[in-house]
């Protein structure tokens, strides 16, 4: 369906754009779910995998989305 050579939007068109899973009028932002991370710091388990691959891919983890974030805060303000 080509919404602009239709020449007018009908409801079942703008029912397209705002389902649940893609909605233009409501805004997601980026949440994670520290309580895995949480659980490994509580577990004593940390401090085996320093110096590791896994601490590298941790850190990049949370570090990408405290990069998204900071976006995300200064793009909402504009």
């Amino acid at each position: 369906m080509n919404l602009s050579t239709q020449g007018k939007i009908l409801l079942k068109d703008f029912l397209l754009v705002t389902h649940d899973d893609y909605n233009i009028f409501y805004d997601q932002y980026l949440e994670i779910n520290p309580s895995g991370f949480e659980a490994l710091k509580n577990s004593g388990y940390l401090g085996m995998i320093q110096g590791s691959m896994i601490e590298n891919l941790i850190n990049d983890y949370y570090l990408t989305y405290n990069i998204v974030n900071k976006q995300e805060k200064v793009l909402t303000t504009l």
